[in-house]
């Protein structure tokens, strides 16, 4: 019954109508949410270390011994497998002199499509990857995304974040300090006080510190899950509503735009298809060295290879030299002959295409690497204790103002 009563406690006597209301809400949203809050804030923290994972469970084979001499070339290995007659599909080279290459290939006996890591000093095949981890991680993520409920636990979980972000918003309200002391208070735990101030101190201060990184974290998972929110924020961002962009691409008498783009890029790839016919494609070493002549760089490469869907060439090349050492990708096209179709610099694009290109990186962590997975796993493990110190304050709270 106190429990009860303290959910419609009367504003005390310097307490603003504001704060009084934010409390209120606060209090009331936590206690609807916090069960979704908890499995999404603990799931998004296990979530980002998928990669970590499935590397460290790769470590035998996507590991060599940095070796004295010089790696061969990729010329060399892709000539290989050409030679007993596989066709090769793509080839993915780490700007780390310890990892192994990984090549997609078709097999030339049995045509059935493989996946290996080759040692680029010895050009020998160590083995393929192991999936063991992908099972697990796939039932993670389907909780974080759907509580294992598909539609309605998407809904669910969707409706849930926009009360966190509120959650957030009016947890700043409640912290806000009154005076200098206040301040201090609101930015420290105080460990040698009794349990229910240090569980208090928990919950605002830590809440505090992740504030900002919480509330970045809700909104790209808002992106994904709501085309309102998606369309807010790419047109906050200087980009159009998607939903506009719909509109006139349907009504307009000519395609526009991206649509354009995107038509004019297909019919320029059949029509070289058709004039190029069976011709061979340069080779990988001279394709890297265009690719390195037209971005001034060289970083984490992934080279897709012609084939009968696509007659060009597709380099995909990671630039991290920036002061965060955010990976930011731009991406090259060169048809058979080696001349620069297409040059997509991330740099060139627009905020709101750039956002739309990192949007699922920048909701996991995975933009700046392993830093950037384990400070977003941090600040989800704080969000997963929040509604648990909230909790136990109220719970507390309330049997102590009922004595």
């Amino acid at each position: 019954m106190n429990r009860l009563k303290s959910l419609f406690r009367p504003r005390r006597g310097a307490e603003s109508m504001f704060r009084y209301i934010s409390a209120m809400l606060h209090l009331w949203l936590g206690l609807l949410s916090s069960g979704v809050i908890l499995v999404v804030c603990l799931t998004g923290s296990i979530y980002a270390f998928k990669t970590p994972v499935a590397s460290w469970m790769n470590r035998r084979v996507a590991n060599v011994s940095s070796s004295a001499m010089s790696p061969l070339t990729p010329g060399h290995i892709v000539e290989g497998i050409q030679g007993n007659g596989g066709v090769v599909h793509a080839i993915t080279l780490p700007d780390d002199d310890t990892k192994s290459w990984i090549i997609s290939y078709a097999d030339g006996l049995t045509q059935s499509a493989r996946t290996v890591y080759v040692d680029p000093y010895t050009g020998i095949e160590l083995g393929e990857g192991s999936d063991a981890s992908a099972s697990f991680f796939s039932v993670v993520l389907s909780l974080h995304k759907t509580l294992l409920m598909n539609r309605v636990g998407k809904q669910v979980v969707g409706a849930s974040v926009l009360v966190f972000v509120a959650m957030l918003l009016t947890g700043l309200v409640l912290w806000w300090p009154r005076n200098k002391k206040a301040l201090r208070d609101g930015l420290s735990i105080k460990w040698r006080y009794p349990w229910l101030r240090v569980v208090r101190d928990l919950h605002n201060t830590l809440g505090f510190y992740s504030l900002v990184l919480l509330l970045f974290i809700a909104l790209t998972g808002l992106y994904v899950a709501y085309p309102w929110v998606k369309n807010g924020i790419i047109v906050m961002l200087g980009g159009q509503s998607v939903t506009s962009v719909s509109v006139h691409a349907s009504d307009a008498s000519e395609p526009s735009g991206d649509f354009a783009g995107l038509l004019q890029q297909m019919l320029d790839k059949q029509a070289e298809q058709t004039s190029m016919g069976n011709a061979a494609p340069i080779g990988i070493d001279s394709v890297l060295w265009l690719a390195r002549q037209q971005l001034g760089y060289s970083g984490h490469t992934v080279v897709r290879f012609p084939d009968e869907h696509d007659p060009r060439y597709t380099i995909t090349c990671i630039n991290d030299h920036n002061w965060l050492g955010v990976r930011m990708p731009d991406v090259l096209s060169l048809d058979k002959r080696g001349d620069v179709k297409s040059l997509d610099r991330f740099a060139d694009k627009p905020l709101h295409k750039q956002f739309m290109a990192l949007s699922l990186p920048l909701h996991t962590g995975e933009f700046m690497g392993l830093p950037g997975i384990i400070l977003y796993a941090l600040a989800s493990l704080i969000g997963c204790s929040l509604p648990v110190t909230g909790f136990l304050l109220w719970w507390k709270k309330a049997r102590i103002s009922g004595r």
